[in-house]
């Protein structure tokens, strides 16, 4: 049985990418078959620092145009909220396809399906949508990135309201410290557990250079799927 999430974040370059491929690799290390997509990106250049060619190196799969497409097929070169990059460029996708896309790949029976979505929760996915309409319409738990600089708590705790009001569930909350400093991700991390509604895991992501360069025995959230 597939066990999938949707990462999700607060805002842009929140270190959703840099969560979710370092989650890969620890599943992937753990024996488990993982399948990570990011079905929408914007801000996109073909090179092997863009998202989903990370998550291709997560997985140890070759970067190629062909496996680009495979789990990102609607991509945009102009850093701005999908809507905007596709009226812009063309090809916007509706909430149909990208969910269609979606369940295409947790068809295939992966251990671990990661769906990471762009920008934060309430960014816009198309003139219509906004992630969490997807996220709503995939129904898989969610885990939250977030920071610790000033004002992250608020949009934590506003981000865990809109995935409450859609009845999902949330899975984790990761405090990455390289958004903010340490003192300021731990703090963070307190406040939400102590305002977040009812018992809530909240994890804090170390900075690191690399999603591999993470020392697993020092990060519990690397654990959030459980052993087949």
């Amino acid at each position: 049985m597939t066990d999938a999430l949707f990462i999700t974040g607060t805002g842009t370059g929140i270190g959703k990418t840099f969560f979710t491929a370092a989650l890969t690799r620890a599943l992937i290390r753990a024996g488990k078959r993982v399948q990570a997509i990011k079905p929408v990106v914007s801000g996109y250049a073909d090179d092997c620092a863009s998202d989903p060619a990370r998550l291709l190196s997560a997985m140890d799969i070759p970067h190629t145009a062909e496996a680009i497409a495979a789990i990102a097929p609607w991509r945009y070169r102009a850093p701005l909220s999908p809507h905007l990059a596709a009226r812009m460029e063309g090809n916007p996708p509706t909430l149909q396809e990208v969910v269609s896309f979606c369940r295409g790949h947790a068809h295939a029976r992966p251990d671990a399906l990661l769906v990471e979505g762009a920008g934060g929760i309430m960014s816009p996915l198309n003139e219509h949508h906004v992630f969490l309409d997807l996220a709503a319409a995939l129904g898989h738990e969610a885990v939250l990135l977030c920071g610790g600089y000033p004002g992250s708590i608020s949009h934590a705790l506003t981000a865990i309201a809109a995935l409450g009001s859609r009845g999902l569930a949330l899975r984790a909350v990761v405090v990455n410290a390289a958004a903010g400093g340490h003192k300021e991700a731990a703090a963070a991390a307190d406040a939400i557990r102590q305002f977040a509604p009812g018992p809530l895991s909240v994890y804090n992501l170390p900075h690191a250079e690399h999603a591999d360069s993470i020392d697993e025995s020092e990060a519990p959230w690397l654990n959030l799927l459980p052993s087949p």
